[in-house]
């Protein structure tokens, strides 16, 4: 096999699996911002307890606050929820003989060059869409912090 063949298929594999640890960094992101969730609950409720006789703006304040956290939490599962990594050629055995086994080295080499392109496209989509949502996730968070530490000045 060429030197350039090798050279293709080592990078290939190598942006491969780049792109599978991003996006379990990106799971492990949303899994984090689940975790600190829990303390916003716990903020929450006691500022609901400390909130029985406070204006309507706190109580409409801490509304918003519950509807952001859920928004919060939906992005998060959306983030962990699987979205089907593949791989560069399907692990099936007629699949193998037709791509692999029945070709020659080159042709063999450009079928797992070709798959992992297409593969390595697929999952940069994943990973834009599960890093949209940490992103967007992560706003939320910081949004809830700041709506909550209003709430506990005003109330």
């Amino acid at each position: 096999m060429k030197f350039g063949f090798s050279l293709a298929l080592e990078e290939m594999r190598s942006a491969y699996q780049q792109f599978i640890q991003a996006g379990e960094a990106l799971d492990h992101k949303a899994s984090a911002l689940l975790g600190a969730a829990g303390l916003l609950l716990g903020l929450v409720g006691v500022l609901q307890i400390s909130s029985v006789s406070v204006s309507n703006i706190v109580k409409w304040g801490l509304a918003l606050a519950a509807a952001l956290y859920l928004v919060m939490v939906w992005l998060c599962i959306r983030t962990l929820f699987p979205h089907g990594y593949t791989t560069p050629i399907k692990a099936d055995w007629d699949v193998l003989s037709d791509y692999l086994l029945t070709r020659g080295k080159r042709d063999a080499v450009l079928n797992i060059l070709s798959g992992y392109v297409a593969q390595i496209q697929h999952n940069q989509r994943v990973n834009e869409i599960k890093a949209r949502n940490v992103r967007w996730a992560a706003w939320i968070f910081a949004m809830i912090i700041v709506l909550l530490l209003l709430l506990s000045v005003l109330g």
